[in-house]
């Protein structure tokens, strides 16, 4: 395929600076119930805590399968003019200090996709954050996308997407060519192509950067690859998403 390959490429890892106030905080890491990937069954449908997504009822879903690579269970995605995800639903909330690792591998991408274009507005691999814009944990449930990915009431969520793309600089963060309510920020691209990329990241300092703002709750996790809108093909491969929080010691200020 047209893909240039750089046979001397690195391991991309980005995270971004943590600030001042968040390195004061004493906090002991834990370990959120995200199902992993590596649970699954092999040449089995994904394990069951990851739902389908569509993007619309209209669009030919993705293909989400388990294989066995490199040592242990992961999902692959495979596209041909297809759009649908997986999502995992979560309740996190956003004053805590939250950090998120994963991993994926590239191995074939539409060659035309572009997502600053909504005609061309595809990807090889997308982790897909769903934010409510309220604090209140009920009224953000209740809000929450669950078959649909733009299901939500975009007054009630936000998306924020962490994607792969050939054309845009790793580090660029978007708006979504079709709805304001969603935020894109590259952190992959063609240097790591063929090889598994790692990735960590601090969704609620992304969060800020992409939207200028604080919301309420973390409600979903997704994965995303989609190839609906250039016609072309994807496979991707994604590893364990692992979602931690920082849970404040006993310092005299409560719980959050």
């Amino acid at each position: 395929m047209p893909f240039v390959r750089i046979a001397a490429a690195a391991l991309i890892a980005l995270s971004l600076p943590v600030e001042a106030e968040e390195e004061k905080r004493r906090c002991t890491a834990v370990v959120t119930s995200v199902t992993p990937f590596s649970t699954g069954v092999v040449g089995d449908a994904p394990p069951p805590a990851w739902q389908p997504l569509r993007i619309t009822p209209f669009k030919t879903p993705t293909d989400y399968t388990t294989q066995y690579e490199d040592g242990r269970t992961v999902v692959r995605a495979q596209a041909h003019a297809s759009a649908s995800g997986l999502m995992h639903r979560v309740r996190e909330d956003t004053r805590a200090s939250i950090r998120l690792r994963w991993e994926w591998k590239i191995d074939d991408a539409p060659p035309s996709a572009d997502v600053r274009s909504a005609r061309a507005e595809d990807a090889a691999a997308r982790v897909v954050l769903e934010f409510s814009r309220t604090p209140d944990l009920a009224r953000a449930e209740a809000g929450a996308s669950t078959r649909l990915l733009m299901g939500a009431d975009p007054k009630e969520h936000v998306l924020l997407m962490y994607i792969w793309s050939e054309r845009v600089p790793v580090g660029s963060i978007l708006t979504g060519p079709r709805s304001a309510h969603v935020r894109m920020i590259v952190v992959g691209g063609p240097e790591g192509f063929g090889r598994w990329q790692r990735f960590e990241r601090d969704p609620v300092a992304d969060l800020r950067r992409a939207f200028g703002m604080q919301l309420g709750w973390l409600t979903g996790v997704a994965i995303l690859t989609d190839t609906d809108n250039t016609g072309e093909r994807a496979d991707a491969r994604y590893g364990d998403i692992v979602l931690t929080r920082c849970a404040e010691e006993d310092d005299g200020r409560g719980p959050l």
